[in-house]
This record gives structure tokens, C-alpha cells and sequence, in this order.
């Protein structure tokens, strides 16, 4: 089994990019995987009236996969990369750019290096109301990472978090846990990183 780093890419309607990814354990090759990441991705953002684009206001596109292969430290060796065009399809004006949709992975430890978190775009604002999530768009976030999750783990692939240093109770570094189970929060998350480079006007 080979450990990669896998990736979705997209643009935010002020034009900045945005990713997300997930570590996997896999036998597949690095293009197999692409193409089985890549797959995951377009079919759960597309499906008619519940697909992750019905999240995101038209400004808003996807524009690619990468799937990148690492090594014991978990450093990128050899990275592969696909192309897609789609945009989302939600009415409303997306929310700002430092806002995220959060999914919470989680293992079956209850211990804090064992969960792994993933940030999403922002959603429109048609998708929110006092700052969370709507229940129809929130369930919809959920069953489209659920069919993620099962097509990459169809195979015996995994998702996985691991630790950089070693921990307190004696786990070495870059031990590998597996993520079993999702939840999504309801509560809009903030990106920072994604707002940083933004340059500030004053009138």
C-alpha cells in the first residue's frame, strides 16, 4: 500500500484559488487514484439538485484534481494532475472567502491527533441563516462526502491522519491512524490562510 496526499482545486469568486484534500493509504497507482479521486469528486458535485454545487453561488469553480505520492515523512515525491470546468450553481452571492464549510473526520479514538478536519468553500448565502448551515444543504454536503468516502474505499483504499512528532504516550511520529466516519458542522468555519493575501482598501 502506498500513502498519497489528494486534492481538489477550484477558483473563489474574488479569483484567489482554494483547495482541500485528504491523505490516503491505497495499492492503486498514482493515476489510478487521480482518476478515482477525480470521478468521486465530479460525480458528488454534480448530482441534480443535491450535488455540491448547489452549495456555491456561480462564481465559484472547481477546476482540478491532483493526487501527489509520499514518503515515509510524508513528503510529496511524484505528484499527478487532472482538469475540470464546473461551477456552482446555487443562487445568492457567495459568502467571503475566509468562510468554509466544515466536515469533522473521525476515528474510532477519541484521541485529538486521531480526527482530522476538512474546510470546504463558502457557500452562498442562500445556503445559511444566523450564521449555519441550512439542514437541506447541510445534508446534502454530508451525502456528497459520504459518496466520496466510499467510491475511494470501494477498492480497500483508506483516508488517514497522521502525527508529526511523537506524542506523550509514546506514538512515534508519522504514525498513521485510519478515519472511519464523517460529520459536518453546521457552524460556518473560518479559513484565515485564505483571506491573508487579501489587500486592504480604505476609502
Amino acid at each position: 500500500m502506498t500513502d498519497y496526499f489528494a486534492q481538489i482545486h477550484g477558483v473563489l469568486p474574488n479569483g484567489r484559488s482554494w483547495s482541500t484534500g485528504r491523505h490516503i493509504t491505497s495499492s492503486q497507482t498514482e493515476g489510478g487514484l487521480l482518476t478515482t479521486w477525480g470521478n468521486a469528486w465530479s460525480a458528488a458535485w454534480a448530482v441534480s439538485g443535491t450535488g455540491l454545487a448547489t452549495l456555491f453561488s456561480s462564481g465559484l469553480t472547481l477546476t482540478g484534481y491532483t493526487v501527489a505520492t509520499l514518503d515515509a515523512t510524508m513528503r510529496e515525491l511524484t505528484k499527478s494532475s487532472s482538469t475540470v470546468s464546473a461551477a456552482g450553481v446555487a443562487t445568492g452571492t457567495s459568502l467571503p472567502s475566509n468562510c468554509s464549510i466544515v466536515i469533522d473526520w473521525r476515528s474510532s479514538s477519541l484521541r485529538r491527533s486521531a480526527r482530522g478536519r476538512q474546510a470546504l468553500p463558502p457557500p452562498a448565502d442562500t445556503q445559511v441563516g444566523n450564521d449555519l448551515l441550512l439542514s437541506t444543504p447541510a445534508n446534502n454536503v454530508k451525502t456528497a462526502l459520504l459518496s466520496v468516502q466510499s467510491a475511494i474505499q470501494a477498492d480497500g483504499s483508506s483516508f488517514f491522519v497522521y502525527n508529526r512528532h511523537p506524542l506523550v504516550d509514546g506514538t512515534p511520529a508519522y504514525h498513521k491512524t485510519t478515519l472511519t466516519s464523517l460529520v459536518v458542522r453546521t457552524k460556518i468555519g473560518s479559513q484565515r490562510k485564505r483571506y491573508r493575501k487579501e489587500v486592504a482598501v480604505y476609502v
